[in-house]
């Protein structure tokens, strides 16, 4: 077998690899990035949650005061 032939067959090879590892990391990242925003949904739930309660609180000892 020529080398020029052999040579491309692992070069081949090689951009097969790269663009199966790049396939790869660009679909965990996006699984990452759906991952952060629902963390980030229910971050801004809780965080809303806390401050209405906080409201609730300071209402009734205004009312109290």
């Amino acid at each position: 077998m020529p080398p020029e032939i052999f040579m491309s067959i692992i070069g081949a090879l090689y951009l097969l690899l790269v663009a199966v590892l790049s396939y790869i990391w660009v679909s965990s990242e996006r699984r990452n990035e759906k991952r952060l925003a629902e963390i980030n949904e229910r971050i801004e739930f809780i965080s809303n949650s806390f401050t209405e309660s906080l409201d609730k609180v300071y209402s009734e000892i205004r009312k109290v005061v």
